[in-house]
């Protein structure tokens, strides 16, 4: 019986333990989410939003950034050449080296294609921080961005027959 009462109170010591380490990492994940919410107050959004007019020539009614390496750039890349077939497209390949080649022979029969080092003039005229990130456009105007192809639902030109 002495046994029992031994093991009982083991027991509740260690629930005890368990609840007090349980209190400890919430309250640690309550900080973090409050220096998490203030460390991205004041950082500029991934890409630019719709109703923001960009500084490039206008011509194009799509716009596609992709980088190579990039997971989600591979699995839309083959998607994004068969939807905006037809359009007038600009396709901007954001890296360096023979990575880059494949995406812009992907690319090229479907779009003009401009490679570009990271933090390159036309990523930045679109506020591009990740990727990948697709625009459809009104002119100079963004009608839909995103970062899959539900941003092309806006109308983008009058390329499609």
């Amino acid at each position: 019986m002495a046994i029992l009462a031994a093991a009982v109170a083991v027991v509740g010591v260690l629930c005890v333990i368990d609840l007090l380490l349980t209190v400890g990492v919430i309250r640690r994940l309550r900080e973090h989410t409050e220096q998490l919410a203030q460390a991205l107050a004041g950082r500029p959004p991934a890409i630019a939003a719709p109703g923001t007019t960009v500084d490039f020539d206008g011509s194009a009614s799509v716009v596609g950034f992709f980088s190579p390496g990039c997971g989600p750039c591979a699995e839309l890349l083959p998607k994004f050449v068969e939807r905006v077939a037809g359009e007038s497209v600009l396709a901007v390949v954001v890296g360096d080296g023979a990575e880059v080649d494949s995406m812009v022979e992907l690319l090229a029969p479907v779009a003009r294609v401009v490679r570009e080092d990271h933090g390159g003039t036309v990523a930045a005229a679109f506020g591009v921080s990740s990727f990948p990130s697709v625009f459809a456009m009104d002119g100079r105007t963004i009608a839909g961005s995103g970062h899959d192809l539900g941003a092309l639902r806006a109308p983008v030109g009058a390329g499609r027959g």
